[in-house]
């Protein structure tokens, strides 16, 4: 059976949406800046979904969509511009968000001018997400949201357009719905109880379109040598601490010739998740880490990831108090010091501090004793 069947508030959401598409007539869809597989897939699924019925919209990133995902179905139909720009050139009347809830994450500058012009032009928005929303609450005219059952915004919009609307799946949707949930489970790696059912039972849905797990995640993991050098140095300064792993890029590093020329590569982030993702909770006895460096956007702070593997403890703990967010086994943050060692040390600070109701919030029930008690 499959998970959400009952859930007559979801479904009465999702026609309250479909009601708002009807009525529009320029439709925006955007994500966060430097969008990861999730990001990227939720707004193209919308984007597609939306052309099956006949339905105009155009994907706007402030942020350049990262090129080795160009092998996406309409990939191509992604404009780079300012949001605000785009919303004035266009007449948007309706704005989709995915992946994210706070403006000043999908736009660099001008959040709090497009915050007024949205309201001022009663122009509708709407965000699909799977995030605890933290910070600001902004004024969407729907939020479609339920993040404790989804292990991502692609799995968001699956529930919203196929099993509650209706829609169709075909396989080019399939693609990219599919590299969007490998890509924030971690090949189906996050997730629990609860999350896991409805995960697979969607990933079932697209398989049976005849798409390969196996060739997305071939496409997904292609890096030009230069990044691989990043994963390089992250694997040769890996640390292990008492409990955790961590390692980070030195601020020599950062500020090398080499570097400077990829920090603006969107693929740079997934040099890091790729070493997050498959070293960082696999090193000897601990199932926990982080990795650190120096912001390539503003060098006076570092920005960091935290990875968990699953009932372990819940990393987002440690993200808040350091101002960030995100999943129970992997979470961001950004923190300001004068130096990596600096950063280093408030990061580990923040864990010593937090350590055992980390591991009490990110328990499960179905954890492997041995892990969460480790």
């Amino acid at each position: 059976m499959y998970p959400k069947d009952d859930n007559q508030d979801m479904r009465n959401i999702c026609e309250d949406f479909q009601a708002i598409i009807d009525k529009s007539k320029s439709i925006l869809i955007t994500t966060h800046l430097y969008p990861d597989p999730d990001a990227l897939a939720s707004a193209l699924s919308v984007y597609l979904l939306l052309k099956q019925k006949g339905i105009d919209s155009r994907i706007v990133l402030e942020s350049k969509a990262p090129e080795g995902f160009k092998f996406l179905p309409s990939y191509e139909k992604i404009e780079e511009s300012s949001i605000l720009s785009a919303v004035k050139k266009y007449s948007v009347d309706l704005i989709i968000v995915c992946d994210v809830h706070e403006y000043k994450r999908f736009v660099f500058e001008d959040y709090d001018e497009l915050r007024e012009y949205i309201i001022k032009n009663k122009i509708k928005t709407v965000c699909i997400d799977h995030h605890e929303a933290i910070g600001k609450k902004e004024p969407y005219d729907l939020v479609l949201n339920w993040a404790m059952d989804f292990m991502s915004a692609s799995e968001t919009v699956y529930e919203i357009f196929i099993h509650k609307l209706k829609y169709n799946l075909d396989r080019d949707l399939a693609e990219v719905l599919m590299f969007g949930i490998i890509g924030d489970t971690g090949r189906f790696r996050f997730g629990n109880s609860k999350t896991y059912p409805h995960t697979f039972l969607i990933a079932l849905s697209l398989l049976e379109t005849g798409i390969s797990i196996d060739q997305l995640v071939s496409k997904m993991n292609r890096f030009p040598i230069s990044i691989m050098k990043v994963v390089s140095e992250f694997i040769k300064n890996t640390t292990l601490d008492d409990n955790f792993t961590y390692s980070y890029l030195s601020d020599e590093f950062c500020e090398s010739d080499e570097f400077l020329k990829i920090k603006s590569d969107p693929n740079f982030k997934f040099a890091r998740t790729y070493y997050t993702n498959s070293f960082l909770t696999s090193v000897e006895d601990n199932y926990f880490g982080f990795v650190v460096y120096k912001d390539p956007d503003d060098p006076s702070f570092y920005k960091g990831s935290f990875r968990s593997i699953n009932g372990y403890l819940d990393t987002t703990v440690f993200a808040v108090k350091l101002g960030g967010g995100g999943l129970k086994p992997a979470a961001g943050f950004k923190v300001k010091a004068k130096d990596l060692k600096e950063a280093i040390s408030i990061v580990k600070s923040v864990i010593l501090e937090n350590f055992e109701s980390a591991k009490k919030s990110g328990a499960i029930i179905d954890a492997d004793p041995s892990v969460a008690s480790a």
